[in-house]
C-alpha cells in the first residue's frame, strides 16, 4: 500500500486526501464494509484538525506491526489465545463476526487481510 499512497503524496509530507485513502483501501479490498468503522479510522488519523488530510504514514506503520515470529497480528487478538490449544487450518467458524466491536478489532481484521 505504502507506494500507492506515495504517489498521491506529491509533497511527501505523510498525509492524503481522504477520497484517495478510500480509493486506496478499496484497491487492496481493506475498505471497512460498515460506515461506523471507515469513521473510526478516519477519526483515528484525520489528526490535522482539518476534514480531508488523512495520515497515511501513521495508518500504515499501526497496520503493518509485527510479532517476535515476524507474523502480522494484534496482541490483543495473540493474548487473547493464551491457553488454547491450535485449530486445524481446515476448520470453519460456526459464528462469523464481520463488523469489529472496536479500532483494535478493526486493524486486527485489516492485518489479517494484508497478510
Amino acid at each position: 500500500m505504502k507506494p500507492i499512497f506515495e504517489d498521491f503524496d506529491i509533497t511527501k509530507i505523510g498525509y492524503v486526501t481522504k477520497n484517495q485513502f478510500t480509493r486506496t483501501l478499496k484497491q487492496f479490498d481493506l475498505l471497512p464494509k460498515d460506515d461506523q468503522s471507515f469513521n473510526l479510522l478516519l477519526k483515528k488519523y484525520m489528526d490535522k484538525g482539518n476534514l480531508n488530510e488523512v495520515n497515511y504514514y501513521q495508518f500504515i506503520r499501526d497496520v503493518d506491526k509485527y510479532n517476535q515470529d515476524s507474523k502480522i497480528i494484534s496482541k490483543t487478538y495473540a493474548d487473547s489465545f493464551i491457553g488454547f490449544e491450535n485449530v486445524p487450518k481446515n476448520h470453519k467458524a460456526a459464528i462469523s463476526n464481520e463488523i469489529p466491536q472496536d479500532l483494535n478489532d478493526l486493524f486486527g481484521k485489516l492485518r489479517r487481510k494484508v497478510k
